[in-house]
């Protein structure tokens, strides 16, 4: 449903001249990522309305996207479990949030956590995003700084805005769980080489 969609769309584009023929699998790859995004990010804000969580909707989508767009992550196989994934770490964290109340003690020990792992593991490679060895140490930064950032309002934020500091808190601790998978991946990648050389 969503390829077709998609191919119809750059196949439009590509009719008009907008796009070269050439170009209509790039475009409907393109087209593919951005309305699985709409659509999860929309079924979010939706679900957030409804059960008056738009609060920690808010912060949810700010501290996720934002942070998830230079550190990378988690991918799924096909867009609709991409979609249900995002629900079900969306559904917990603001759970979380509600249930567990974190103590500032709790964000230094993630500050040092995240630091580490954004310092090894970040970005984590996607074969459909090639990004040059400049980019990578400019996205490893930049995802350090945004996860300092956030940490930081969380701390300060603790004491006048416990919901959203919780919110802060445990959707920084789904952003770098969600890295996790690859790193296993990267860690089986490297065993198989190392077995092969020996």
């Amino acid at each position: 449903m969503l390829n077709k969609i998609s191919n119809k769309l750059a196949t439009h584009l590509a009719k008009n001249k907008i796009i070269q023929c050439d170009e209509i699998s790039l475009y409907v790859y393109g087209f593919e990522l951005l309305i699985s995004f709409l659509f999860s990010t929309l079924t979010i804000i939706v679900f957030g309305i409804i059960f008056n969580f738009i609060t920690e909707t808010v912060v949810f989508l700010l501290v996720f996207i934002l942070l998830r767009s230079y550190s990378g992550g988690y991918h799924a196989l096909t867009y609709s479990f991409c979609t249900c994934v995002t629900l079900i770490v969306y559904a917990t964290t603001v759970l979380l949030s509600h249930c567990l109340t974190i103590t500032r003690e709790f964000f230094f020990v993630l500050i040092v956590a995240g630091i580490v792992i954004l310092s090894i593991f970040a970005p984590v490679k996607n074969p459909n995003k090639e990004i040059s060895v400049k980019r990578t140490l400019e996205y490893k930064i930049i995802s350090i700084i945004i996860f300092c950032i956030f940490s930081i309002c969380g701390i300060v934020l603790f004491e006048t805005q416990p919901i959203i500091s919780n919110s802060i808190f445990y959707t920084l601790c789904a952003d770098l769980l969600l890295i996790f998978p690859k790193i296993h991946k990267i860690h089986l990648e490297r065993r198989a080489r190392n077995d092969e050389y020996h």
